[in-house]
């Protein structure tokens, strides 16, 4: 079975629950990825597609640079036909998240991560090998504000969603890749991270293609 990256999003809230909203329904079957970053001293209470499927958690870190900390939520065959996530946290604060739903990958990662780096305005994770066409997804948090722009440019293979929510939030990268992959995201400015991260196989040994859908829409970032 080949596998693609569907569709992708991001969004940002000032309260105590964040909807994402992808451009269309997600397929039942498939996989949904939620990377987010989350004031260190609140906790995300509980993680749902608009239809009830919960995410579970798959990697978390603590804040190490005076970034935010960062969470990692997953759910696989999902039942759905909704087209959000909804993210609900434990105090009301300034939050920031994105999503992705893919199908064909396998249910476990390969390899997690929870790292950090210097200061430094372009940033690379170095995953390790996940098979085949693996998808790899990254994503990282800056000390103090600084804008995300684009992760790896040039590259047809690669796909960033991100904000330019004022604070310590950053983005998430991800890449379609066989073999050891780097997933790099430029910053506005110098700023020390931490970066999480997670390889997933494609299921059954097959292809992941890259994100091009002819009939689904991509959310742009805002």
């Amino acid at each position: 079975m080949a596998a693609v990256v569907e569709q992708a999003t991001s969004g940002t809230v000032n309260g105590t629950v964040l909807t994402l909203t992808f451009g269309g329904a997600i397929t039942s079957g498939n996989s949904v990825i939620v990377c987010a970053s989350i004031v260190p001293a609140n906790s995300i209470t509980s993680v749902q597609t608009g239809n009830g499927t919960s995410l579970s958690a798959v990697q978390e870190n603590t804040e190490t640079n005076g970034a935010y900390k960062q969470s990692l939520y997953a759910a696989h065959n999902v039942t759905d036909g909704s087209t959000t996530v909804v993210i609900t946290y434990n105090a009301s604060s300034n939050y920031v998240a994105e999503a992705l739903e893919a199908s064909g990958i396998d249910t476990t990662p390969t390899a997690t991560y929870d790292s950090s780096a210097a200061s430094s305005t372009t940033h690379s994770l170095t995953t390790a090998d996940g098979g085949t066409d693996a998808l790899h997804v990254g994503r990282l948090s800056p000390n103090s504000g600084a804008t995300a722009s684009t992760g790896d440019a040039g590259s047809t293979t690669v796909e960033q969603a991100g904000t330019t929510f004022p604070g310590n939030f950053g983005a998430m990268g991800y890449r379609v890749a066989s073999g050891a992959s780097s997933i790099n995201i430029d910053l506005s400015a110098a700023r020390s991270i931490d970066w999480i991260g997670a390889v997933y196989p494609a299921a059954g040994g097959g292809s992941i293609l890259p994100q091009i859908m002819h009939h689904r829409k991509i959310i742009g970032v805002s």
